[in-house]
């Protein structure tokens, strides 16, 4: 059975992927919010960049380098 359609990306593992990086800033953990970061760009390499939480997600990543 093929799939006639599928949404390249899960917006709740996106999400919770964004909850995790937030998670790290708090604690303090730079370097693995910066990964987390990093992934959740590269998953959303495609996205409109004219999105607000695109955007808001790599001001959160240029505050962390």
């Amino acid at each position: 059975l093929a799939l006639k359609y599928a949404h390249p990306v899960d917006m709740d593992l996106s999400l919770a992927q964004l909850g995790l990086a937030r998670t790290y800033v708090a604690m303090g953990d730079a370097a693995s919010a910066r990964k987390q970061y990093q992934d959740l760009i590269t998953l959303w390499k495609d996205a409109n960049p004219g999105l607000p939480l695109v955007n808001q997600v790599k001001a959160e990543y240029a505050k962390l380098q």
